[in-house]
């Protein structure tokens, strides 16, 4: 919970050694964050300023992002950049992929933008579930390769592909989702086995969210950070 000082006006948040001014907190980069309007993503959003970290956040809602946005330069006094795109979109897809390219300062990427489904396949709108595999698939394919080699040639980066317990239980929901869901693992996991040869030290950790009451999901994080003799 984050609360103002009223002697200093300076953002505190409350943790478990007290108050703690954010303001104070040195930047550890900027973390660009896709579908991060609302759930996890902005629960990312959330809790990667109150750490010290810039944010650009990326979403199709451009009223609940800049809600969001004043909301943690507030609280934070850390910069918030926000993008309105559709990641199904290509000129949309582009611009992300240029931004992550092209600006230095992005230290952390989670890839948190995707739909899921509980049709079974031989009710589902196989239009619909093309825009989910190209979404869940195609659009984080892209932004972990646009993100990744900047991430090894600074020496330094964290990816992070949010995933779900279907990947490894396919039976559970629309059998297309858990595919899209077991894709993101597996490139995840090559990701990690491909940069290790590549002068940076890989980690991985999963844990259980509930994002949503249709299932429980499942982050797995990477993060590249330079190796240490």
């Amino acid at each position: 919970m984050a609360s103002l000082d009223s002697q200093y006006g300076r953002p505190m948040v409350a943790g478990g050694l007290g108050r703690q001014d954010v303001s104070t907190i040195e930047t550890k980069g900027t973390a660009l964050i896709t579908g991060a309007s609302s759930g996890i993503g902005a629960i990312y959003a959330d809790r990667l300023a109150k750490r010290g970290y810039d944010l650009i956040l990326v979403a199709r809602s451009k009223n609940r992002l800049a809600a969001l946005a004043r909301r943690l330069e507030n609280e934070t006094s850390r910069s918030v950049e926000t993008i309105s795109a559709d990641l199904n979109n290509k000129t949309d897809l582009a611009r992300i992929e240029t931004t992550l390219r092209t600006n230095p300062s992005i230290t952390l990427l989670v890839n948190n933008a995707g739909v899921g489904a509980t049709t079974p396949l031989l009710d589902s709108d196989v239009e619909k579930m093309d825009e989910m595999i190209r979404l869940n698939v195609g659009a984080l394919t892209r932004l972990t390769y646009a993100a990744a080699p900047g991430f090894v040639a600074r020496g330094g980066g964290t990816i992070v592909n949010i995933a779900s317990s279907v990947a490894i239980s396919p039976e559970t929901l629309n059998g297309v989702y858990g595919g899209s869901k077991a894709f993101v693992l597996a490139l995840s996991l090559s990701l990690n086995h491909e940069l290790a040869g590549k002068g940076c030290a890989c980690k991985r950790s999963c844990r259980e969210q509930r994002p949503r009451s249709s299932g429980t999901s499942r982050a797995c994080r990477f993060a590249i950070s330079p190796l240490r003799s």
